[in-house]
């Protein structure tokens, strides 16, 4: 949903405002992060979360707030950083696109 509507954002930004503006630069990194996030990322951080914790699964003196606070090795470290990094791109994205949208409102 999240990516139909900064597609759809993005869209309106180009009839708008054309296709060199702030509302066009900043949807299309907002939308870019979150696709990355939704097809690979996301998917990667889950899948290296999963298998983490499957190995992790017979060790008795950690439990299951340990393992989503600290990971379960270099691996889900990397991928958490990685959703970590998506996450700031995408709010990079959205908070300029934001402010650019409250300006041409004109409250």
């Amino acid at each position: 949903v999240s990516s139909l509507l900064l597609a759809i954002s993005c869209g309106a930004s180009v009839v708008h405002s054309g296709p060199s503006s702030t509302l066009f630069y900043s949807s299309g990194l907002a939308l870019f992060a979150a696709l990355l996030n939704k097809f690979f990322v996301g998917r990667k951080a889950l899948a290296a979360g999963k298998a983490s914790f499957q190995d992790r699964k017979d060790d008795t003196s950690s439990g299951k707030m340990q393992f989503v606070s600290e990971g379960g090795g270099t691996k889900t470290k990397f991928w958490h950083r990685m959703v970590v990094l998506v996450v700031v791109l995408t709010l990079a994205g959205i908070i300029p696109h934001f402010l650019e949208v409250l300006s041409l409102v004109q409250l």
